[in-house]
């Protein structure tokens, strides 16, 4: 192949991946969100890192755990261990500086359920959703990786979707969501699906396998 040749198959390739991107931009620019990590103001108070978050023009800020809350609540910080008063004060001073809090930790999660549901339902509490960036981060990834015939993502509830084509579920849930969810899973999953689940289990189910705090268990299996 000569150095012609090669020069223009690049040049091809690169307007390609300009063309792709671009559209990829344009399709998802409505979905982003343009925050600020508070870490990036540790040395503030959280109330200081939402003020300085505005005057640069964002409305979303990701929370971590452990910043001081401000000058005037003393050495309270920002943690899923708040109280219900200290949260509601917190999420009435986002609202008046029209700041949305979209995020927060990072958290370890124990292999503990109690512990876990402090943290997801302060999250609840606190207004955090279902954030769009991951999703079309996943996206990106997917078509750069050449994936798109074989994965596919989805921004949705979950009990709301259809996953009657799926042959292996992998789930991240509380006991009681399982719960919850197991109805749907018997309804619409085919017989001998298996179902992965990390920690938690599947009430009234018997897993298969237990390896390293993963269950596996087999839809059907449980009524023969």
């Amino acid at each position: 192949m000569s150095r012609r040749t090669k020069l223009t198959m690049a040049l091809l390739v690169a307007g390609l991946c300009v063309c792709v991107a671009g559209t990829m931009t344009a399709q998802a620019q409505d979905q982003w969100r343009l925050g600020m990590q508070a870490y990036s103001f540790n040395r503030f108070t959280f109330y200081e890192a939402v003020q300085k978050n505005k005057a640069l023009g964002m409305r979303y800020i990701e929370a971590y755990p452990g910043q001081k809350l401000s000058a005037d609540h003393g050495d309270a910080q920002f943690h899923h261990n708040m109280s219900p008063k200290l949260a509601l004060e917190v999420k009435q001073m986002l609202k008046a500086q029209g700041v949305t809090l979209v995020n927060y930790g990072v958290v370890g999660l124990p292999n503990n359920e109690d512990e876990c549901r402090k943290v997801f339902n302060f999250a609840r509490a606190m207004g955090i959703e279902i954030e769009p960036l991951k999703y079309l981060w996943c996206q990106l990834r997917i078509n750069f990786l050449g994936l798109s015939d074989r994965v596919t993502v989805r921004l949705g509830n979950l009990f709301e979707t259809d996953l009657s084509d799926a042959t292996v579920v992998v789930v991240y849930l509380l006991k009681e969501t399982n719960q919850r969810l197991l109805p749907k899973l018997k309804a619409e999953l085919k017989l001998g699906t298996r179902i992965l689940s990390n920690t938690f289990t599947f009430p009234d189910i018997e897993p298969r396998k237990e390896t390293d705090h993963v269950l596996l268990y087999q839809i059907g299996e449980e009524e023969t």
